[in-house]
């Protein structure tokens, strides 16, 4: 059998509904293509040497015989649930030139860096119920796992290791959040803006 480039144009005789279609010349592909798809075909090269071609059932056929099974696929499209806090946040000091930088990871993980200072935890973001969303703020709970114990940029050099820390998030807009005292959105005076998603 001639490999595939060499092969010249073919002279098909096809069968379509019982009518016979000689003297169609048609390509090595579309001879493919309509021998295996809706015609019984018997395909001739230039030299008439006959090439072996598959064959489908008749249309009568296909009818009664049961349908091929889809393979199954696997769904490789996965959904990640992303706290809406996640992210890098500046918090500017009011009364220093100093800004304090808040990373909160989609992992639950936050890295928090205070001049000198490095603090690490895990933190978890709860929205309140659905009866309470148009009353009560959002709650942030962050557990300080590592603190580095050198100035902050309040000049506090104070070990915060094991400690848990509580506060309520007030959206300003998408990029920019207060941390509250309370529940009820009062005693916000901590501002953060978001620097990257």
């Amino acid at each position: 059998m001639r490999p595939y480039s060499s092969v010249q144009p073919l002279l098909a005789q096809s069968v379509l509904f019982g009518h016979s279609v000689q003297g169609l010349k048609l390509g090595f592909m579309h001879a493919l293509l309509f021998s295996g798809v809706l015609f019984s075909s018997a395909v001739y090269a230039a030299d008439k040497a006959p090439v072996a071609m598959p064959t489908t059932t008749n249309l009568n056929d296909m009818a009664v015989s049961p349908k091929p099974q889809r393979p199954t696929v696997k769904n490789n499209i996965e959904l990640v649930s992303r706290p809406l806090i996640a992210g890098l946040w500046a918090m500017t000091i009011p009364q220093v030139s100093c800004v304090e930088y808040y990373n909160f990871r989609e992992d639950g993980l936050f890295v928090v860096k205070s001049a000198e200072e490095w603090s690490l935890g895990k933190y978890v973001y709860q929205l309140p119920d659905a009866e309470a969303m148009a009353t009560t703020l959002p709650l942030l709970t962050m557990a300080i796992q590592y603190d580095s114990n050198v100035p902050d940029c309040s000049g506090n050099n104070v070990d915060q290791s094991g400690e848990v820390q509580r506060q309520y998030v007030k959206w300003v807009d998408s990029a920019h959040i207060k941390f509250c005292a309370t529940e009820d959105g009062q005693q916000c005076e901590l501002g953060l803006r978001k620097i990257l998603p």
